[in-house]
């Protein structure tokens, strides 16, 4: 915003300058030809310096001026108490308000054949014949064994070289998760860039897992030149496969307009898709565009909705937005309790915690600590079961 400073009048500039310049000329004029006696002299340098000072009091007036607004509006916004939701959408996992998901999914696919033939339960001595045999899709199952220690000693090196074997045949899956092993560094040198020729190989293929780690190459520019229109395209090829990441990520340029032109509505659309399978970024950025009303209808009951369903899972950008909610009272019932436990869950902005503590009672503080922790194990025995 730009500062609203008071304008120096010309005249009272002018005449400075000029009192200054022609008391000046007077002075030495008559101190060279001696003319000058002690009072006369003091006379002059008197009005010389009232000059001076006529022309600074006008500059320093107007900068004081300047600077007396500037620290009132500070002390206006600090007095407020406001709080305010992260405008920043993201992508990944940083602590503002989500991402694109600049994550290389890494997890070999290990899914049963098109076929309808199970390799993956086959006994190791059946599978190792095929192998040697140049059965493609049981070199592919043999390198899974390696990879993830499946009956044999888990050993990357010998996973890659199955994989190879397949892969060089033209299964997809295989080509992927080499794809995977030299993005990874796993059982062989780590290499972008033949990351990607393995990563194109299967994404051709229409394996979603390879367009969309392909997109996540041509956005960060490893291994390819950066090319955020490519990377569109193939977040695309992996969005409409039903890929919940790609879905996000598709949904994140039409927001931002990277590799296609900005489109609100489009962003939603990606957004919601990829948030109804559970995407706690899309959901997060759902809810904000509900907030704000950004290619959607503004409604705050909508907005807690989704930015709720992703602090459940964690996320502390929700988290935070869903403790803006409660503060002010958007969308539901105003709770500092609930907005005091959301925003110590999200870790972001501890002075605002601490502002909101001293509008709270002791009991209502404690309240909130204990409801956060609570929480917290909630979803530690949570993650505990699943493992």
């Amino acid at each position: 915003m730009k500062q609203n400073k008071e304008k120096i009048s010309p005249w009272k500039t002018r005449f400075g300058l000029l009192l200054v310049l022609f008391l000046m000329v007077i002075h030495y004029t008559f101190k060279w030809f001696g003319k000058l006696q002690g009072a006369e002299f003091y006379a002059i340098l008197m009005l010389l310096l009232l000059g001076v000072f006529v022309l600074l009091f006008v500059n320093i007036k107007a900068v004081g001026d300047s600077i007396g607004s500037l620290i009132g509006r500070i002390k206006k916004i600090e007095s407020s108490g406001q709080s305010i939701h992260l405008d920043t959408k993201i992508e990944g996992t940083s602590s503002e308000a989500s991402k694109s998901q600049n994550i290389i999914k890494n997890d070999a696919l290990r899914s049963k054949d098109s076929s309808g033939e199970n390799y993956a339960t086959k006994d190791l001595a059946s599978l190792q014949a095929l192998a040697k045999n140049n059965d493609p899709k049981a070199q592919f199952y043999l390198g899974i064994r390696y990879s993830f220690g499946q009956g044999v000693e888990q050993d990357y090196q010998e996973a890659v070289n199955w994989y190879r074997k397949s892969a060089e045949q033209g299964d997809a899956r295989a080509q992927y998760n080499l794809g995977i092993c030299y993005s990874q560094g796993e059982g062989v040198e780590q290499d972008s860039q033949k990351a990607v020729v393995w990563y194109k190989k299967s994404a051709e293929q229409g394996i979603a897992e390879a367009q969309y780690n392909l997109g996540i190459c041509y956005k960060k520019g490893e291994g390819v030149e950066q090319d955020y229109k490519e990377a569109v395209n193939w977040y695309r090829k992996s969005a409409e496969q039903g890929d919940a990441s790609a879905q996000y990520n598709l949904g994140f340029c039409y927001d931002k307009g990277e590799g296609v032109k900005q489109d609100d509505q489009e962003a939603v659309k990606w957004y919601r898709k990829s948030a109804e399978q559970g995407n706690a970024y899309a959901q997060n950025n759902l809810g904000f565009c509900y907030d704000k009303g950004e290619g959607v209808k503004q409604d705050d009951q909508e907005a807690v909705k989704w930015y709720r369903k992703s602090a459940e899972q964690g996320n502390a950008n929700a988290q935070y937005n869903l403790g803006v909610c409660y503060y002010k009272g958007q969308g539901v019932l105003k709770s500092w309790v609930l907005a005091h436990m959301w925003h110590n869950l999200s870790g972001i902005n501890r002075k605002l915690l601490k502002d909101l503590e001293k509008k709270m009672t002791k009991e209502q503080v404690i309240d909130a600590l204990d409801r956060a922790l609570k929480w917290k194990d909630k979803k530690e025995n949570e993650g505990a079961a699943k493992s």
